[in-house]
């Protein structure tokens, strides 16, 4: 690989390579889990109830959303793969 052109770099938070999507999804995946946790408390605390939360939950929530920002980042790398290189910079 080429690291003038940017490949294998890393420039400040987010690697440049193709992963950067999984990263971005597992951080909003446990920033919805914990919001979720926070309004169960919440609404379980009005009621009087005791909070629970089961672990079965946090990672459901948080695999669901690594499995679709993994789906988001690849489907638009396929179909730019199968186009011609002048083609998919025309496209974006």
């Amino acid at each position: 690989m080429d690291p003038s052109c940017g490949a294998g770099e890393e420039t400040g938070f987010l690697p440049r390579r193709g992963d950067g999507h999984l990263l971005l999804a597992a951080l909003g995946g446990a920033a919805g889990v914990a919001m979720g946790v926070l309004a169960t408390t919440v609404y379980a605390e009005v009621k009087g109830w005791a909070t629970v939360v089961p672990a079965l939950a946090w990672g459901g929530g948080l695999g669901a959303a690594v499995a679709i920002g993994a789906v988001a980042g690849l489907l638009p790398s396929l179909r730019a793969a199968r186009m011609q290189p002048t083609e998919a910079l025309r496209a974006t």
